[in-house]
């Protein structure tokens, strides 16, 4: 049980945290990645 605990948490933390670097590439208001493409950006959480 604490097994499927352990990875069920980690794996909430796992897409939490792509999620999070998602919405920092598509916000407009972020400088640092002017260059790169929403399109590109949803490519990348999606694979």
């Amino acid at each position: 049980p604490f097994n499927s605990f352990l990875s069920g948490l980690l794996s909430c933390i796992g897409t939490a945290v792509l999620a999070v670097c998602l919405r920092i590439q598509v916000n407009k208001e972020n400088k640092e990645f002017k260059d790169l493409a929403p399109e590109r950006a949803f490519a990348d959480f999606v694979l």
